[in-house]
């Protein structure tokens, strides 16, 4: 099957693969992960086998994009759990510190890091951190203190968490580059 053909083919059916790599993956950044994947592996198997152009390809490409988004969302969420494991322990060390001496010591890079990022937040952003690490609510609780849903406030910190890894991340590299 020439290249041409197996491009038309896979256009084709690029509307099936990106519902069902949603429906598997509702992250935008993992499903584009999943469209390339599946690209890659129709592309090897076309080369292997000589299918039925005429013939329709819907339902294997439906498997496989059932199985690399599977394979996909599998991998984001582990390493996304060791991502925010990390981040969490960043924050209760920061919250220990912050107990015992009230201010971070100025040559604990990683403490500082952690105090800038959260500086720049936005206050209701700031004030969910508060709440659930320095008063230790639980999510339902906080959700209930700012009238909204538990899911939200679920979604808030996951997302905020992001935002400090990232922050204090490039905080840290800027860091030790100087």
């Amino acid at each position: 099957m020439d290249e041409q053909k197996m491009i038309e083919l896979f256009q084709t059916h690029k509307g099936l693969i990106v519902d069902i790599a949603r429906s598997y993956a509702p992250n935008f950044d993992v499903v584009q992960d999943i469209i390339q994947q599946v690209y890659l592996e129709f592309i090897r198997k076309c080369e292997k086998k000589n299918w039925n152009q005429d013939g329709n390809l819907g339902p294997l490409l439906g498997q496989m994009t059932k199985f690399i988004a599977m394979r996909q969302w599998k991998k984001y969420q582990s390493e996304k759990g060791i991502h925010f494991q990390r981040l969490g322990e960043y924050l209760l060390k920061f919250q220990e510190k912050r107990r015992a001496e009230h201010d971070p010591p100025p040559n604990d890079a990683e403490v500082a890091a952690m105090k800038k990022c959260i500086e720049k937040l936005t206050s209701k952003s700031r004030q969910i951190i508060e709440l659930r690490y320095f008063l230790e609510h639980s999510a339902k609780d906080i959700a209930i203190i700012l009238g909204v849903k538990e899911n939200s406030i679920v979604q808030s910190l996951g997302r905020i968490r992001a935002k400090l890894k990232e922050c204090i991340v490039h905080s840290l590299r800027s860091h030790f580059e100087n």
